[in-house]
């Protein structure tokens, strides 16, 4: 018998008169219960979420217990008890998640504007230009030096002038002529006057030696010697790309842009331009599967957060909180070792810490308290463990799982997390679409 041919209350395990708390809880604990991961049956599992597809929605349970009532008495369930109706609910009433935004729009954008980039015309690469000239040191030094020579040498002829005078004086010479007397102090002052010259020299070297203007001027010559040569490195790497690319530039450009997600365009462009395209598939995909959701949670796709315009790809308010989820576009197989995620048996990028940026901006934006998880979504293909991965023991909880499993998860309850009060929900909610700026 199916589900739809049993007594979706007999499914849950509740009476009739069951109220919509009592029906929740029983929806969890038989969720958990019947989890495939957990040893459930798969067939069970999809009677419980088609009962509460049904018994969940108030104004479905009315028709539904209408439908009993009429019923023969041999398969007629116990009825309701009469009560008044619950007041009209703003949110969807057909069952379905409350969904917002583009999934995927931003990733498409920028895979359309890198589309648009790679069949330009490529552009001349500039040649580096050379460094400026440091200034003459020499010249410099030389300036200095006959500076100090000049002063050393007056000095010097000043004092041997003034000691020959002072000795003639004391000499009692003095009365002779003055013209001997001149003669003597130029004679006493150019004696004196060469070792000034000499000690002069000796200083300027010294000086030239240890001077640190001279060693940071061939530092800085030696550091703008070595950064012309890579620009000059990089501007010859740069002209082979550009002969590279101008005659990879295919004849129908016009044609390709007209149909950029046509199988050929896709194929002509590189990988890291396919990359986005992948993302943004990778989105769509997670955004399906978050659309199967009850009328319990609420969904924002393609969310902008944080100062540094950083987008994240699902926003997801249940029973359980906030849900902060990541599609990854992986080609490579996925595996989980510890708490690093391995690509193809190689560790590359790591996601978690991006998805923890991600998670800090988030909290900088919502300022309400309430169980906050993150979940990185893998396409089924790539994963090669199906189960559910925590990683990590941080305050905000980090899951790994495929995309099939992503709406049993998040229905039946992330392992480890409680259930966050209703009207704590609420307000969770409310914040978070007040808050909400679309990339």
């Amino acid at each position: 018998m199916s589900a739809t041919q049993k007594n979706l209350y007999d499914v849950l395990g509740v009476p009739a008169v069951a109220d919509s708390t009592e029906l929740k809880r029983a929806y969890r604990r038989m969720l958990r219960a019947s989890h495939p991961d957990l040893g459930g049956s798969p067939e069970h599992f999809r009677e419980i979420q088609t009962a509460w597809a049904v018994l969940g929605d108030a104004d479905r349970r009315a028709v539904y217990d209408r439908g009993l009532l009429n019923a023969p008495t041999a398969d007629r369930a116990r009825p309701r008890a009469s009560a008044p109706s619950a007041p009209r609910r703003t949110r969807p009433s057909n069952g379905l998640a409350d969904v917002h935004g583009h999934p995927g729009g931003s990733s498409r954008a920028r895979y359309l504007h890198q589309v648009r980039d790679w069949f330009a015309e490529p552009v001349t690469p500039v040649p580096p230009r050379p460094p400026q000239p440091t200034p003459r040191l020499w010249g410099r030094f030389l300036a200095r030096s006959l500076r100090l020579m000049f002063v050393m040498t007056s000095w010097f002829f000043a004092a041997g002038a003034g000691t020959a005078l002072v000795l003639a004086w004391r000499a009692g010479t003095f009365e002779s002529s003055p013209y001997s007397l001149t003669t003597l102090a130029i004679a006493a002052g150019t004696l004196c006057a060469g070792p000034g010259a000499v000690c002069s020299v000796a200083i300027s070297i010294l000086r030239t030696v240890r001077n640190p203007y001279r060693r940071e001027v061939a530092h800085v010559r030696k550091a703008r010697a070595v950064a012309f040569a890579e620009r000059q490195a990089a501007y010859s790497s740069a002209l082979l790309e550009f002969d590279r690319k101008r005659r990879s530039v295919p004849q129908d450009v016009d044609t390709l842009l007209a149909e950029p997600f046509s199988p050929r365009t896709i194929a002509q462009v590189s990988a890291g331009v396919r990359a986005s395209l992948n993302d943004a598939l990778a989105a769509e995909m997670t955004a399906r599967s978050l659309a199967t959701l009850g009328w319990e949670f609420s969904v924002w796709h393609d969310v902008q957060v944080g100062r540094g315009n950083e987008c994240v790809d699902h926003l997801v308010v249940g029973p359980q909180g906030l849900t902060i989820l990541m599609s990854m576009g992986a080609a490579a197989p996925v595996s989980i070792t510890g708490d690093r995620v391995s690509y193809d048996g190689a560790p590359g990028a790591d996601p978690v810490s991006l998805l923890r940026a991600r998670v800090n901006a988030v909290l900088e934006e919502v300022a309400l308290a309430g169980v906050l998880s993150a979940v990185l979504v893998y396409p089924d293909a790539v994963l090669a463990d199906q189960r559910v991965h925590r990683i990590g023991g941080s305050r905000v909880p980090v899951f790994v799982m495929a995309v099939s499993t992503l709406a049993a998860a998040l229905t039946g309850g992330l392992p480890g997390l409680g259930d966050c009060a209703p009207r704590q929900v609420d307000r969770l909610r409310a914040s978070v679409g007040a808050q909400t700026r679309f990339a």
